[in-house]
């Protein structure tokens, strides 16, 4: 009997876990009149938004260290009714458009504002659609930009083609070198053969 409660107990966090409510390891879970859950994930020094239980009706994630929001991490939280994202450093750029639309959607205030950038630093996220514009195009690089680096791409390339002729202008003169050293080592080698034979000739001779 003891061992059919302790299988059991061994098989509740897995059951949980296909049912979707699984309270985040790093978060408190607790049951509201409604049967529903609330949980709690502020001031957790949380970098990323964690899986959060089905039945979640409120979700406190104030005072972290979020700087996005993923697209769909609220989707399955069909009983939202309370959401506080305050007191994070969110960056505002084309990403942060879903969160936009979607707290439309579900009608919460979910407290969030921008930090950066710069010129949109206060903003509301829920009012990024109406009252601002999210640019989701890449930074303009100004010209001098390109000015400076074709500057350097230029004396990368004179000062390359500089040294391979400077290469071959040395390569050139050591095989010519090598080359006449060989003949005189042939031209010296080749006279002492003759002056050898002559000697040898001579002495022949004068023994006759």
């Amino acid at each position: 009997m003891l061992f059919g409660a302790n299988l059991i107990l061994l098989w509740i966090p897995f059951l949980a876990a296909l049912d979707g409510n699984v309270c985040p390891t790093r978060c408190d879970c607790t049951a509201l009149p409604s049967t529903n859950i609330k949980t709690n994930c502020s001031h957790r020094d949380l970098t990323s938004v964690p899986v959060f239980p089905d039945t979640t009706e409120e979700l406190y994630l104030h005072n972290n260290h979020l700087t996005s929001i993923p697209p769909g991490a609220f989707d399955n939280l069909l009983s939202l009714a309370k959401l506080d994202l305050s007191q994070n450093p969110l960056h505002c750029d084309c990403n942060i458009r879903f969160l936009t639309k979607w707290l439309e959607i579900v009608g919460l205030d979910s407290g969030a504002k921008c930090v950066t950038p710069p010129d949109l630093n206060g903003t509301s996220v829920g009012d990024l659609g109406v009252t601002q514009t999210v640019s989701c195009s890449p930074p303009v690089r100004p010209c001098s930009h390109f000015l400076v680096t074709d500057v350097f791409l230029f004396i990368f390339l004179f000062s390359l083609l500089f040294l391979m002729i400077w290469c071959l202008r040395t390569l050139r003169t050591i095989r010519f070198k090598i080359k006449v050293n060989d003949v005189e080592v042939n031209l010296n080698h080749g006279r002492s053969l003759v002056i050898g034979s002559i000697k040898r000739r001579f002495q022949v001779s004068g023994r006759s």
